[in-house]
């Protein structure tokens, strides 16, 4: 019987986290299509469009994308082109796997970190949207966790990819 990876309880932990990300952002369509639905309608039939409309279906897009990330990748919903990868031996797939992961790490790492630096910024500074006032802070906490989760989630493929690397050495 082979041995489970020592990382496999972590990836089980954010595989729900981010199903759970998903949901959260998924609350958000719903609103977003009535709130879209009664701005049209009031907008041609009325000549009264919702106020603010479209301040808030940005907010509840932004926070519908960015919980999805996660689970994006976890599901291999990301465009990867295997074209010369494929025909590479194991171990120089598993150090490209290896790059790609370091990469994505870094780049979703950054944009989580400053998200969270300028939500904080945002809160002492109060900026909000232009028609309804909204406070835009939140929103930045929203984005850095939606990139952290994501960060998580390349990082079990990151893992993985180091766990294979080290497995066709030996």
């Amino acid at each position: 019987m082979a041995s489970m990876p020592p990382y496999s309880r972590f990836e089980r932990i954010i595989d729900r986290t981010t199903g759970l990300f998903l949901a959260a952002g998924l609350i958000w369509l719903p609103a977003m299509m009535i709130l879209t639905v009664g701005d049209v309608f009031g907008r041609y039939l009325f000549s009264a469009p919702i106020p603010g409309s479209r301040e808030l279906n940005e907010l509840m897009l932004l926070s519908m994308v960015v919980f999805g990330l996660g689970h994006c990748h976890r599901e291999k919903g990301n465009v990867k082109i295997t074209l010369l990868s494929d025909f590479l031996p194991a171990r120089a797939r598993a150090f490209l796997d290896m790059s790609a992961g370091f990469l994505g790490m870094f780049i979703s790492g950054t944009l989580a970190a400053c998200s969270f630096i300028a939500g904080i910024d945002e809160f002492y500074v109060h900026t909000s949207t232009d028609m309804l006032g909204i406070p835009l802070f939140p929103f930045k906490f929203i984005l850095g966790a939606g990139c952290l989760c994501f960060f998580l989630a390349i990082l079990i493929d990151f893992l993985k990819a180091v766990h294979s690397f080290f497995k066709v050495l030996g």
